[in-house]
């Protein structure tokens, strides 16, 4: 907004538009931003029976604003981001984007819940190894699917679920001879299994190394694996079962 704007004109600027603050320029330059807090604080500073503080140019109520590159590390913006509620990316000559708080909430939010959602799908893959198998079976299964992956190495075969990688997961449950202890919890076909499996481990690796963000589609596939393995448990958990035969 310009600096010569009457401070009520931008508060109801500023309340149309749901924002706490604005900033104040002149062409290309940033001069400094008008915000409620910083309002509140000339409302104080200038109170007068002569004087009406809504009526003045928001120039008179500026405040500094903290700016942050595009390069750089998003932990300089922390410390403005918990005072001000926001940053200006860029300078004061070449003004680019204004970080707020509530983006960063919504950035951490979307990265936080593919993590979760991720996680909740190897955990449902933990428990149905655990309600199929036994310790035993478990070291089998292992040995028949996993392998040929440790050549060199069989002594670092994986002891537990957990130790699994999750393509050692579908390597697990994809082996011929190891479906026949899965099937009663996963039911369909070992191939359809493998399916809904295989694409998860690419989203995984995306996701977990921040190669990219992934689509609204791919989110959405996540969560319908998630509910499938949720699903196939409850009925599992409902029927009351116990591991299965040795």
């Amino acid at each position: 907004m310009k600096p010569d704007m009457p401070a009520i004109d931008a508060l109801r600027v500023m309340r149309e538009r749901a924002f706490s603050q604005v900033p104040i320029t002149m062409g290309n330059e940033v001069l400094g931003v008008f915000s409620h807090r910083s309002f509140a604080s000339g409302v104080v500073r200038l109170a007068s029976d002569r004087v009406r503080p809504e009526s003045l140019p928001v120039d008179d109520f500026h405040e500094e604003p903290t700016y942050v590159g595009a390069g750089d590390d998003i932990g300089q913006a922390l410390g403005a981001l918990l005072s001000d509620h926001a940053v200006l990316i860029g300078d004061r000559h070449n003004l680019l984007a204004i970080l707020t708080s509530a983006d960063m909430l919504r950035a951490l939010y979307e990265l936080t819940s593919i993590f979760l959602l991720l996680q909740d799908i190897e955990f449902a893959l933990r428990d149905v190894i655990r309600l199929s198998l036994s310790d035993r079976q478990f070291s089998e299964c292992v040995v028949r699917s996993l392998s040929n992956l440790y050549v060199d190495r069989k002594d670092q075969l994986p002891k537990t679920s957990g130790e699994l990688a999750f393509g050692e997961y579908i390597a697990l449950f994809g082996h011929g001879d190891n479906w026949r202890y899965f099937q009663p919890i996963l039911g369909s076909t070992r191939d359809a299994v493998r399916a809904r499996l295989t694409p998860v481990n690419n989203l995984r690796n995306d996701a977990l190394h921040f190669k990219r963000t992934l689509l609204p589609e791919e989110i959405d596939s996540l969560i319908e694996l998630r509910q499938w393995l949720f699903l196939k448990l409850a009925r599992r958990e409902a029927a009351g079962k116990g591991v299965t035969g040795e």
